[in-house]
């Protein structure tokens, strides 16, 4: 089972503390097991990672219910954890594109 939308967007104030978040996404899950499991799931997990190294584009497929899906479901996002998803890619894509690579960094030396 998915996770459902609590809270989603809208003005956000940090009342303590240092973070400042740009967008905040707040998920419910029937159980902490279907929260993990969605977290450390392949496709999550993968986009992430894709991301953080700097990948220009992705190419994902979304299905309402991937386990009644013609084809592919099991490479499928669930419909429902789309926004999310790509709520995080867009946040770890300004951090990637924000900080850089230390390897693009004029005074990076490779050791041979």
């Amino acid at each position: 089972a998915g996770g459902e939308y609590l809270v989603r967007g809208g003005r956000s104030e940090s009342l303590e503390g240092a973070w400042n978040p740009v967008r905040v996404a707040i998920l419910k899950f029937p159980s902490y097991d279907q929260a993990k499991a969605w977290y450390d799931g392949e496709g999550y997990r993968l986009a992430r990672a894709a991301v953080a190294v700097g990948v220009s584009g992705l190419f994902m497929e979304t299905h309402p219910d991937p386990a009644h899906a013609l084809s592919d479901g099991p490479n499928a996002v669930p419909l429902n954890h789309m926004a999310a998803l790509l709520e995080t890619l867009v946040a770890l894509d300004a951090v990637t594109k924000r900080n850089g690579f230390i390897e693009s960094r004029a005074d990076w030396a490779c050791a041979s």
